[in-house]
């Protein structure tokens, strides 16, 4: 089906019709669209983000994540993050220079075996099975500076960079940063992007039991054109070589932070994109991505973190709240979404901080493991919505209550409509595409 004919919508038991016409709304150049783990560990990796989590499988067949998450037999995940150094989900807290205090100079800065026995692997081990090759992007996350250089000398519990931007310990960190990438580099991988801090307002809230650090809207923008930026583009990691995301923490504040930095030319300049996360998610603060995106329209938009604490087995409506999150995000502006851990144990691990669920529960015990539902959820997306998909406009003549549509068209020409349903009724629906007809029926739920 093409993007330039309208399609008329007849749905069933509500009396309505839907007439759809697509207009492309065009995303500006980047990760137009990828669904990732958690998704792929969102990746997030370390369970999603548990790139790093080869251990949860003991030792039985290491390859079916790799096969499961990137290859064209599974969800085709094709955008990750990797954390940078420890996250809550590491088994231990550890940054790449740690018990080094005052060595400005990074020189005992160094990749841990977490990194050569699992991040890198596992992000080879993707890129071979992947269908997309070289459009699989990875884009790494801080959870905190080594304690030496905060205010409080721990990795945990909040706590800011000492001094201010532009002293010596900002610009220490933004080397730290270099480093990282050069050393994947070295290691035959290429990041695609950074954010700046995973959930930067950790900084004032001494609760945070694992790995955390903070900055302020202000601080990330001073940090950015005094620091961060300059130092990047020397070594060259400018804009067209790395994309670097601001915020990285809440919907109800990502606006904020757009403002008080994209509106900033000497910080925009350093900047593509916004990463936000899923917890404080509410009707309420969903256009809050409208604000972000009208203060740039040329930076995207992107959700980088998404789970739920509870590792649980088997419970559908973990799948038809990010189903629905999802649809919501991509239809205000978001780019892309990334769910955090792609595979855990039993008991919601390996993690020294805390627990959470993922699509794939692991039972090295049993030699087994277990997709839960919202690992085929994630499937409706990121199985058909491929990389530089430009989503559509859904016209509606009336809006049906509680059905969620969404609808993209493939680079090859293809049209995607992905319609979610999590009322108590079964719905009747026709697309009507000039002479062609296809009728199905959503089940409830």
């Amino acid at each position: 089906m093409t993007s330039s004919e309208a399609w008329s919508w007849e749905l069933g038991g509500f009396g309505n019709t839907l007439v759809a016409q697509f207009n492309p709304v065009r995303f500006i150049p980047g990760p137009v669209f990828a669904v990732i783990d958690g998704v792929t560990g969102y990746s997030e990796e370390e369970a999603e983000n548990a790139l790093s989590r080869y251990e949860i499988f003991g030792d039985f067949n290491r390859t079916l994540p790799e096969t499961d998450y990137f290859s064209d037999r599974g969800l085709e995940y094709n955008l990750n993050r990797v954390p940078i150094g420890g996250s809550d989900f590491s088994t231990h807290p550890y940054s790449y220079d740690d018990d080094h205090k005052g060595d400005f100079e990074l020189k005992y800065w160094n990749l841990t075996a977490d990194d050569h026995n699992y991040k890198i692997p596992y992000m080879k081990a993707a890129l071979q099975v992947s269908p997309y090759k070289n459009k699989v992007k990875f884009f790494g996350s801080p959870w905190s500076a080594p304690a030496w250089m905060k205010n409080n000398s721990q990795l945990n519990h909040g706590g800011y960079l000492i001094g201010e931007p532009g002293g010596a310990y900002y610009k220490t960190y933004a080397n730290y940063f270099v480093k990282f990438l050069d050393a994947y580099k070295q290691n035959d991988l290429n990041i695609w992007g950074i954010t700046i801090q995973n959930e930067p307002g950790a900084g004032s809230h001494p609760d945070y039991s694992f790995n955390s650090m903070g900055f302020t809207p202000e601080l990330q923008r001073d940090f950015l054109k005094k620091d961060l930026g300059p130092i990047l583009e020397a070594a060259g990691y400018g804009r067209d070589k790395l994309d670097v995301m601001i915020c990285d923490d809440q919907r109800n504040k990502v606006h904020l932070w757009a403002d008080t930095i994209l509106k900033d030319k000497d910080a925009a300049k350093y900047v593509s994109g916004t990463a936000f996360h899923f917890y404080s998610n509410k009707p309420e603060n969903v256009g809050n991505l409208d604000k972000t995106h009208e203060i740039d329209p040329n930076r995207y938009i992107l959700n980088t973190e998404a789970s739920h604490n509870v590792p649980t087995l088997g419970f559908w409506p973990f799948l038809e709240d990010f189903s629905k999150d999802i649809i919501i995000d991509l239809n205000h502006w978001t780019n892309g979404w990334v769910h955090w851990n792609m595979a855990l144990n039993l008991t919601g691990g390996p993690d020294w901080s805390g627990s959470a669920g993922a699509p794939i529960i692991v039972n090295a015990t049993g030699q087994e493991y277990y997709k839960n539902p919202d690992f085929y959820g994630m499937a409706h997306f990121s199985k058909f919505v491929s990389p530089d998909s430009v989503r559509l406009e859904l016209r509606e003549d009336k809006p049906v209550d509680k059905v969620l549509t969404i609808a993209f068209e493939r680079p090859d020409g293809g049209v995607v409509v992905i319609i979610l349903n999590p009322s108590n009724d079964e719905i009747d629906f026709t697309i009507n595409e000039s002479t062609n007809r296809l009728t199905h029926v959503i089940k409830a739920h």
